[in-house]
């Protein structure tokens, strides 16, 4: 029996792959594992089964010289088809070497067929988001009336994050907003895992956000493609703080944008959705005050007139009331004016009466009569017991007066 050395058996082999693989084949495969090193691209390619077995794996690799060639052609497509988990049709040459081995030279990629791919499996987050109930769940939350504590999804080199604080900062409403960024890689391989971290992160967080923002700069549909799958938009739609989409893109629409609360197309945009969504409930108070403030001028011009239609009848009967009291008191006072002369008449005829009787009764009128008067020790001798006949007294009749004893 034949034996070979393995070095031998190789070379065997070698000859047999130059024979059956002279021109380059095209490949369907996923990247299971990809690395840069020193301007060299080195993939592990697999193939599975519907049911996720290994049918097959590969080693494979894009040579320095060949790379910039690639990216030129199929653009930002590249840096998506070079990560993990991407399915690719690549044109290789197929080569065994006695020292390294099988391996895959790939000189082309089909940027076609990995774009129609990232559409199925855009397509199948959907209807998988959809099946589970997921798909509108974040939209059913309610924002406070007044955003106030946003937690901020994005890298802090990003375009992105930069334009959104600055839009929020310097707002022309002057609101204070707090921000609070969650730093997280926001594009290739790390998307998910790193969304995944930092949802949790802010979940657990004893600051309580009004909001939650995903900001990212500029790029291509493959970018953004990092947004369509499945455990990042699970994640949004599962969240229980409303979550403001605004990962840059205006031509299409990730499944990230779809099953946020609200998806906006740039990160200005986000932080203008905050500063409006806080003006609105500005212009509700504006307005409700505006409108208090004219139902309660519209009610004190109602009082002030009432008041005064009020004034004017009560000057009206109280003029008519006064000139009826007027002219009671002017009745009166005549009233008054006749009795006070009637008794002041019969009051003068009375003292007249009394007079004449007092002039009637005059001791010097009686005396012009014939009468005398006896006056002793400054009193008036009204009989003769009382006069003291050796004292002095006195006798007057009419004007004329004689001292007696004297």
């Amino acid at each position: 029996m034949k034996h070979f050395t393995l070095f031998e058996l190789h070379q065997f082999i070698e000859r047999v792959f130059l024979l059956n693989f002279e021109e380059e084949v095209w490949i369907e495969a996923e990247i299971a594992d990809s690395r840069l090193n020193n301007g060299n691209y080195y993939f592990s390619l697999i193939e599975k089964n519907e049911n996720g077995e290994f049918l097959a794996k590969a080693s494979a690799s894009i040579w320095r010289s060949q790379v910039m060639g690639l990216k030129k052609k199929v653009g930002n497509v590249f840096e998506k088809m070079t990560q993990v988990g991407t399915k690719v049709k690549i044109l290789s040459r197929v080569r065994f070497h006695p020292r390294y081995g099988y391996s895959l030279n790939i000189v082309d990629i089909d940027s076609d067929f990995t774009m129609g791919w990232l559409y199925i499996q855009k397509q199948k987050t959907i209807a998988q988001i959809k099946s589970e109930g997921l798909f509108d769940l974040n939209k059913k939350l309610v924002l406070p009336q007044v955003i106030q504590k946003v937690a901020v999804i994005s890298s802090e080199q990003a375009a992105g994050w930069g334009d959104f604080y600055r839009q929020i900062e310097n707002n022309s409403f002057g609101y204070k907003i707090t921000l609070q960024l969650f730093h997280s890689k926001m594009q290739g391989d790390q998307v998910r895992s790193s969304i995944t971290e930092v949802m949790n992160e802010i979940k657990s967080s004893p600051v309580h956000f009004d909001i939650i923002v995903i900001v990212r700069g500029g790029g291509s549909s493959v970018d953004l493609s990092d947004f369509d799958d499945y455990s990042v938009a699970k994640q949004i739609a599962e969240c229980p703080i409303p979550v403001v989409s605004g990962i840059g893109h205006d031509r299409d629409v990730s499944v990230s944008d779809m099953v946020s609360f609200a998806s906006v197309k740039t990160p200005t945009a986000a932080a203008e959705y905050i500063v409006n969504h806080n003006y609105q409930f500005e212009s509700s108070l504006i307005s409700i005050y505006q409108h208090i403030q004219q139902f309660a001028r519209t009610q004190i011009n109602g009082y002030r007139s009432n008041l005064s239609n009020i004034v004017n009848k009560l000057a009206l009967r109280s003029g008519n009331e006064v000139y009826k009291k007027s002219d009671h008191l002017k009745q009166q006072k005549l009233e008054l004016t006749r009795k006070m002369y009637t008794i002041s008449k019969e009051e003068w005829q009375r003292i007249n009466s009394i007079k004449s009787e007092i002039t009637l009764f005059n001791p010097i009128k009686i005396m012009d009569r014939g009468y005398s008067m006896i006056h002793q020790k400054g009193k008036w001798i009204k009989n003769l017991h009382s006069l003291e006949k050796d004292k002095k007294f006195s006798l007057r009749m009419n004007k004329d007066k004689i001292d007696i004893n004297d």
